[in-house]
């Protein structure tokens, strides 16, 4: 098992336009109520007048006074290639500049929301023979591959993800090695995931587990979050509750949302720590906030059953329609819940039984057990035995032993 939102290798979160989306509603809504951004520079103007410009750094949006590093400028203007990504410069350049004999080593940040596959920007020429700086473009959804030989840690990492993305692992394999051997922390990540789910290679949990760690080690954030769940489900590793709450804190403070959904299902259920529904509340609600849909269908059921916080079910509806919004199963389910009983909406048997749909459509087995349940009695719905069967059989795959039972009962 692994980290997941988006289905890449092992789950690595790629920001997708919706989200960007999103982020420019909220900005929209703020300004209709108030001229924040205005304030901004005209604050920006009196403190130029009353301390002088040369004692003004000016960052509010599009006022940027200070140029950047001379060393970024020069890898720009000496790049060879007319398109390259921002990983490239910064680990041909930037990071051998910057680092030095230091111990402490730079990291570099993917971008949300820029359309690349990993979140980086990649830098296009406006003509292939003009020796101007490059200019800073959103990816093309196919760019130009560089030549393998010259390919840098965080090239092989993007090109090996977005070859595992389309399932050809036998060429993806080498380049996260690559990546991986040159220290690419979440090269080691996406390698691990290749030898846990044995595509394209015999399957090796140990080599998984080892990998996980290396990432981990190394700074990702989503490696300490698969190490973690090796540890608490005892895959490739003894089984360690705490070890995996010590990692999933490491991931949760890495920045990783899941890893805070994962630490508050922890601190929910009492498992390498003392129980707390107030905690693990304010997990979900930190994930939730940070953009995992999961966090946020959790956070609603404690609203339901006033666990940690308040009862609160308009609350709670609020947040299993965000979490199934972003097409988390389990919002849905519980969402479609809600709806069926009237409980912080209207009832609505037939909206119920949509919800139903959506669920099991995302494969989560309690959404697959009620549509089930619509289908057998007739509720919302014509009575269908054989629709009943196929939901129920999903609910059943996915290990809810209710639709395990309902289906025995229908077909003996």
């Amino acid at each position: 098992m692994c980290v997941s939102q988006y289905q890449t290798p092992q789950g690595r979160i790629v920001y997708s336009p919706k989200t960007a989306m999103s982020i420019s509603r909220a900005i929209a809504e703020q300004m209709e109520g108030t001229s924040w951004i205005r304030r901004m520079f005209e604050i920006g103007v009196r403190l130029r007048l009353e301390r002088g410009a040369e004692n003004v750094f000016d960052y509010t949006l599009g006022n940027p006074d200070v140029e950047p590093p001379a060393a970024v400028l020069e890898a720009l203007r000496n790049a060879e290639e007319p398109i390259f990504a921002a990983g490239t410069v910064f680990s041909n350049v930037i990071l051998p500049r910057v680092a030095g004999g230091s111990s402490q080593v730079p990291e570099y940040g993917f971008i949300r929301a820029s359309g690349h596959v990993a979140g980086d920007f990649v830098f296009t020429r406006s003509a292939a023979s003009t020796p101007a700086i490059a200019t800073a473009t959103p990816s093309p959804a196919q760019p130009r591959p560089l030549p393998e030989s010259r390919l840098t840690p965080a090239d092989a990492f993007t090109k090996g993800t977005a070859l595992y993305n389309a399932k050809r692992y036998n060429e993806a394999l080498p380049l996260l090695t690559n990546s991986c051997d040159a220290n690419y922390a979440a090269g080691c990540v996406d390698l691990g995931f290749l030898y846990e789910e044995g595509n394209g290679i015999p399957r090796d949990v140990a080599q998984a587990v080892a990998l996980y760690r290396k990432g981990c080690n190394g700074g990702d954030a989503i490696g300490c979050i698969d190490l973690g769940v090796t540890y608490e489900k005892g895959t490739g590793v003894p089984q360690d509750v705490a070890q995996a709450v010590a990692l999933y804190q490491k991931g949760c403070d890495g920045g990783n949302a899941v890893g805070c959904t994962y630490l508050g299902l922890m601190y929910e259920h009492g498992s390498g720590v003392p129980q707390d529904a107030v905690q693990a509340a304010a997990l979900y609600r930190k994930a939730c906030d940070a953009g995992d849909a999961s966090g946020c269908a959790d956070l609603g059921i404690k609203y339901v059953y006033g666990t940690g916080v308040p009862q609160d079910f308009a609350q709670a509806v609020a947040l299993s329609r965000k979490a199934c919004d972003a097409g988390d199963g389990a919002g849905c389910a519980s969402l479609g819940i809600e709806y069926e009983n009237g409980a912080g909406a209207p009832m609505d048997k037939a909206q119920a039984l949509q919800l139903y749909q959506k669920s099991c459509g995302a494969e989560n087995p309690v959404g697959c057990r009620y549509l089930g349940m619509h289908y057998e009695k007739g509720i919302g719905v014509a009575a269908d035995k054989a629709q009943a069967v196929e939901a129920y059989r999903k609910g059943c795959d996915g290990e809810d032993k209710d639709s395990c039972d309902a289906l025995k009962r229908l077909q003996p």
